[in-house]
């Protein structure tokens, strides 16, 4: 889950939230620490990680990403629309996947103040079919 401000700072997104998040980060701090030339952010963001093994089905995470919200949901509406939303990484191993949602989690869903969005990965899990150099196996 994540919910970010233009104005608030990420421990004030802390203190209106009552929660601690998995990880937070400063308007204005580099998108890369490491790199002094990288982009700055333009949001405080503060993200709250599902506790769940990444081994769960995605309906279990979201299962567990609505209970949180739930909890949040009047801080969450105090925030101006579009500040918040339960973000989904899936990591797609070979070719196509699918994610089926039950009704009653769209429902639960449509009735809170938070966007959905699954960003998909694909990895390639084909065997690398270049023939070995000489002298190596």
């Amino acid at each position: 889950m994540r919910v970010w401000s233009e104005t608030h700072s990420a421990a004030e997104l802390t203190a209106l939230l009552g929660m601690e998040p998995t990880s937070s980060f400063e308007r204005g701090s580099l998108m890369s620490p490491r790199n002094p030339r990288s982009a700055k952010r333009e949001v405080s963001l503060w993200v709250l990680e599902s506790e769940l093994s990444r081994e769960e089905r995605v309906e279990r995470h979201l299962d567990w990403a609505l209970d949180v919200v739930e909890t949040l949901r009047e801080p969450i509406a105090s925030l101006p629309p579009g500040s918040s939303d339960i973000f989904v990484g899936c990591q797609l191993i070979e070719g196509q996947g699918s994610v089926e949602l039950e009704h009653a989690l769209l429902q639960r869903l449509g009735a809170l103040p938070v966007d959905l969005i699954f960003d998909l990965y694909s990895i390639d899990n084909e065997a690398d079919t270049t023939p070995p150099r000489e002298g190596t196996s």
